[in-house]
């Protein structure tokens, strides 16, 4: 790439980037959402599951999205929405699905954490705006009929794609964007020597993205899968990204960008991502501890490049990146918008804020499912004594709400918990608890 620094060493961009080391913050919980003021805000995906099953489809959908359901059972798709409650501040409005359990709301509303909300359908963000005339703030961009965003449409879809990666970071993972129609065996070649990543650039969802190949046979039956779905729809995009695997270890960033160029650090995580390069949770450490001289540089320099392209952008920038034992940084694809980790980050800050402890970390926690539909409060009947910090003071461990799914009674959790603490003894401190 003409503008990546992978090749210069460190010290030759530090002159440029470290007076912008001085717009980073690493704000509390109540600093933080006092960001989020005046918005109504969703963690909603708009998929099969929000239309029905005999809905017609909308003529404006980019990409038929997979359905959560299908792949990980009844009440998946109202998991992630509960996250929102996390970026609840006295004059925003979270958006909730209509079959939101009324007792997983309650417990929310205990902590003192949500306040003003809606549980309506997908579609009815529309009618959500006219009523309190508030930009929406969302993890999905279209099939809702919103008329006014927090940010512009097209700095969102431009940020969430990955096409112009190297625009906004000049730590950039080395890729390059192909036709579909022209991807052969020379392109593959070209990258031969280990894993290619195949990325589709589209707003996806259920790790539907990214394609992992090894070898020319999987490489053509990608490129054959990609042909067939770019026949079927046709808002898909019609170019990819590849990007060859870089050894490391994957990790993330997350920040709020303000209208100074400044950014607001929220999380710095360790990704665990399967054989395929799929995400499956994120570890969230007190940041002193991990937000090191490249990370600072790092997130400095895409603030700084946001903030050139688009001056008046204010929202949540979240970007995946690998890093090597030598403390270099390889970013993968920016996002903008809130993530299911943003709501784990604010949790650690919440607990971190209320228990006076700052070395706390985060993690999402999935419980063993109860296989049956059942309220948030029935599943913790006998066990509520883990949902309060007050656990924490006294275990070193507690579990903060997140998602749940009352038809499998299914609760997916933000777990808390001090970062001296083996997690691997948390985890199985709270596996006993819970053990079916």
């Amino acid at each position: 790439m003409s503008n990546s620094l992978h090749d210069i060493h460190l010290d030759q961009v530090k002159e440029t980037l470290l007076p912008n080391l001085s717009a980073l913050s690493l704000p509390s919980y109540s600093q933080l959402i006092e960001n989020f003021r005046e918005r109504i805000i969703s963690c909603t995906w708009y998929n099969m599951d929000n239309i029905g099953p005999n809905a017609q489809i909308p003529d404006y959908w980019e990409l038929i999205r997979p359905s959560f359901e299908a792949q990980m059972g009844p009440g998946a798709s109202l998991i992630m929405p509960g996250s929102a409650a996390w970026l609840s501040t006295s004059d925003n409005v979270i958006h909730l699905p209509a079959a939101t359990d009324e007792s997983f709301i309650d417990h929310f509303k205990s902590l003192g954490v949500l306040r003003r909300f809606a549980c309506l359908p997908y579609r009815g963000l529309s009618a959500l705006q006219k009523e309190f005339k508030l930009p929406v703030m969302g993890c999905d961009k279209f099939a809702d009929e919103a008329t006014h965003r927090d940010v512009d449409v097209a700095a969102f879809e431009r940020l969430n794609r990955k096409a112009d990666l190297d625009v906004f970071s000049a730590f950039a993972a080395p890729y390059e964007v192909f036709d579909i129609a022209a991807l052969d065996d020379a392109v593959y070649d070209k990258f031969s020597g280990g894993c290619l990543f195949i990325k589709k650039d589209n707003t996806e969802v259920v790790a539907q993205g990214v394609i992992k190949v090894t070898n020319r046979n999987e490489f053509r039956s990608a490129v054959a899968t990609l042909n067939s779905e770019i026949a079927q729809y046709q808002g898909m995009a019609k170019h990819v990204i590849l990007q060859s695997g870089i050894e490391g270890e994957s990790k993330s960033f997350q920040y709020f960008q303000g209208t100074e160029g400044n950014a607001k650090i929220i999380s710095i995580s360790r990704q665990f991502v399967d054989e395929n390069g799929v995400y499956q949770g994120s570890l969230n450490p007190p940041l002193e501890g991990v937000l090191g001289e490249n990370e600072a540089l790092t997130i400095a320099d895409m603030s700084m490049r946001v903030h050139q392209e688009y001056p008046d952008l204010r929202g949540i920038i979240m970007n995946d990146y690998i890093q090597k034992n030598d403390g270099s940084m390889f970013t993968l694809d920016p996002g903008l918008r809130p993530t299911g980790n943003t709501g784990t980050s604010i949790a650690r800050l919440f607990a971190a804020e209320k228990t006076g402890d700052d070395y706390v970390a985060s993690m999402t926690k999935a419980l063993p499912a109860m296989g049956r539909t059942c309220s948030f409060a029935e599943y913790f009947d006998g066990r509520s004594e883990t949902l309060s910090l007050t656990h924490y003071q006294s275990e070193g461990w507690a579990l903060l709400p997140w998602g749940y799914n009352p038809v499998q009674g299914l609760p997916v959790m933000a777990l808390v918990w001090n970062y001296d603490l083996d997690k691997n003894i948390v985890f199985q401190e709270v596996d006993k608890k819970f053990a079916t």
